[in-house]
């Protein structure tokens, strides 16, 4: 937990509450009224709820995650749908209205996106396509919200790397980094840096040795280094984790084994106890993947095997909720073999939530769930309510509040939200909320979402503000 500064005489008291109420969000490929997947939302203890059944009119069988935009909607890619059943980029409101912004194979040829979309401190949301483009190799692109505008900025070629399965990452440099699945020196992937109009940067060729065809996404930790996984090769041929620096210093820091867990499909996220925590798709005690920690030197503990009942075959990636746990979906396993959605404790212990089936959904694939609230809808959270303001935005994570109206003293609480719904910062004031300066330490640049509540629950504010 951050540092809060009072700068009246007001008492800080710093928590991560085990009350807060919260939706976690996601897709899953399949099920649902048209067999073409479903958006939905399922807080802690399993309570669920149907967003939307995709269709194939609009986008159906997504593979990646959602991104919680600026404009209070939530975006995403699909494998099938739109014009001709192509690919698509499409939008949903938090009501479930569904609208096709691109169909891509339209564009650039036959797409196929694999994963999710971010937002860039822009205002911009950026992607990748696994194939199509010039070279049908995959593009970067953009989609400019306010005018609904799309292009390439980059097309994959072979020798740059090529067929990218993951979601980019917009490092604390402000620049595009990502991975490849093949291409590069030696056809076995590469990871890359791309500015946001478009100049590309090769930083590293995947090999045997560092592991190679990555098809997860790269994370910034905490120590400014980008931390990921590759899917095979290493010294047992069951994939990597590495690090590597912003101008493309790679260091393997563990080789995945049977016994481990191996092929990971997804990518690291980074807890609030520092350690980097993951999912692997195989390997294990039951052969049908693992859950695990490992420090940023590479200390490796496995944490459980997913053996049926609690999901086999997770290719998806790992989210921590505002309590504290993991939150993470399995492809297979549960009661039906649908998949399953789980909470975990960060030492091992965990809980199926949600069993999937015909009608709520099937087969999650390569997304992640994303935090929001349960009695603030999403696009209330974007919107801003402008009771309690921020200045200076931008800003540099540190920032002041102040109250247009007078706001009651108490138990207050503050919460701040990354574009992808995931609770960054999280505090419970005493006192008066005027004149506070709030330091959130050094967060990544980008846009975030604020919501200030009283200690009855009800909204004093929400809004966004940029840190640059």
């Amino acid at each position: 937990m951050k540092k809060l500064l009072l700068t009246l005489s007001v008492i800080f008291i710093s928590i991560l509450p085990s009350f807060a109420q919260f939706t976690m969000y996601g897709m899953t490929a399949l099920g649902g009224d048209s067999g073409a997947g479903v958006v939905f939302g399922i807080t802690p203890n399993g309570t669920y709820t149907k967003i939307t059944d995709l269709k194939f009119t609009y986008a159906a069988a997504p593979a990646g995650g959602l991104l919680l935009a600026s404009d209070g909607n939530f975006y995403g890619m699909s494998g099938e749908g739109g014009y001709n059943n192509s690919c698509t980029m499409f939008k949903c409101t938090p009501n479930g209205t569904l609208t096709t912004v691109i169909n891509m194979d339209t564009v650039w040829g036959s797409s196929g996106p694999s994963g999710s979309l971010i937002e860039a401190t822009d205002g911009n949301i950026y992607g990748m396509t696994t194939f199509g483009g010039d070279s049908s190799n995959g593009v970067i692109f953009r989609y400019v919200i306010a005018t609904g505008r799309y292009t390439a900025i980059f097309d994959f070629r072979g020798t740059t790397g090529c067929t990218p399965y993951g979601d980019l990452l917009q490092a604390s440099d402000g620049n595009l980094y990502g991975m490849t699945s093949v291409g590069g020196a030696h056809n076995q992937g590469a990871i890359f840096k791309c500015t946001l109009t478009g100049t590309f940067t090769k930083l590293f060729d995947f090999d045997s040795a560092s592991g190679f065809s990555p098809f997860g996404s790269l994370i910034q930790a905490t120590d400014g280094y980008l931390y990921g996984m590759t899917m095979m090769g290493g010294l047992h041929d069951s994939g990597t984790i590495f690090k590597c620096s912003t101008t493309g210093a790679f260091t393997k820091i563990f080789d995945f084994t049977e016994t481990s867990g191996g092929m990971p499909f997804a990518s690291l996220i980074q807890c609030t106890d520092g350690y980097l925590y993951g999912l692997t798709y195989a390997g294990g005690a039951d052969t049908s993947g693992t859950l695990f920690k490992c420090s940023t030197s590479g200390s490796f503990t496995k944490l459980l095997d997913f053996n049926g009942p609690n999901g086999l075959k997770p290719m998806g990636s790992l989210s921590q909720g505002t309590d504290g746990l993991l939150y993470g979906m399995t492809s297979y396993g549960g009661t039906g073999n649908y998949g399953i959605v789980f909470k975990c404790t960060t030492s091992g212990t965990l809980t199926p939530i949600l069993n999937f089936n015909i009608t709520n959904g099937q087969y999650p694939m390569y997304g992640h769930l994303i935090e929001g609230s349960n009695d603030l809808g999403i696009n209330e959270m974007a919107a801003a309510k402008n009771e309690i303001n921020i200045y200076p935005d931008p800003n540099n994570g540190t920032f002041q509040l102040a109250a247009g109206t007078a706001m009651p003293a108490g138990n207050n609480r503050m919460e701040i939200y990354n574009m992808s719904g995931e609770i960054v910062y999280s505090s419970t004031l005493c006192g008066n909320l005027s004149n506070l300066q709030v330091d959130m330490g050094s967060p990544a640049k980008g846009i975030y979402i604020y919501r200030v509540t009283s200690g009855t629950g009800s909204i004093l504010g929400t809004g966004r503000f940029v840190v640059e």
